[in-house]
């Protein structure tokens, strides 16, 4: 029989077949094709008022696929910018690169979650900056610049890591 999924959450739903009743859905009766999503159409076979077998139709599975990767495309740049930071330790520039990339991309992000990635990137260059400028002249005064740029670094590594479990984790950072 054929569907559509009305309803999924948490592993359950319900589908609406051609024949106008519903049934219960699970993920344990999944088959082939891939992962359904809310409005897909499927065929089915029903048993005691559930689903028993399902199936996606090959075009959806495509679309599942093809929406994963975009989702891994779409976080590599924010990624990247993490990167950069982290290793600013090394080259400093990184860090500049980084964040004119952030601001590049900032408008560019397609959910709330990943902006708020670029938000933080970018906010997490400018509260760097002055530390870097102060370290300079406190470097030939008093030498204590070199520890306020390892501590800067440090406490930059830190925010980067923390950013990048956001973004694994697809949540917007604070």
């Amino acid at each position: 029989m054929k569907g559509i999924i009305v309803g999924l959450s948490a592993g359950e739903g319900v589908v609406r077949g051609s024949d106008g009743k519903c049934y219960r859905l699970t993920t344990a009766v999944w088959r082939k094709g891939g992962e359904p999503a809310v409005g897909d159409t499927i065929r089915f076979s029903v048993s005691g008022g559930a689903v028993e077998q399902l199936r996606v139709a090959a075009f959806t599975a495509h679309r599942a696929r093809l929406k994963r990767t975009l989702d891994r495309v779409e976080t590599r740049l924010p990624a990247l910018v993490y990167g950069c930071y982290a290793t600013a330790f090394l080259y400093g520039i990184t860090m500049v690169m980084g964040a004119i990339a952030a601001y590049s991309y900032r408008n560019s992000g397609t959910e709330e979650w990943l902006e708020s990635h670029y938000t933080y990137q970018i906010r997490l260059f400018w509260k760097t900056l002055p530390l870097f400028l102060a370290a300079v002249p406190l470097t030939f005064y008093n030498r204590t610049g070199p520890t306020l740029v390892l501590l800067t670094y440090l406490w930059v590594i830190l925010k980067s890591l923390k950013g990048w479990r956001c973004l694994a984790e697809r949540r917007p950072v604070h």
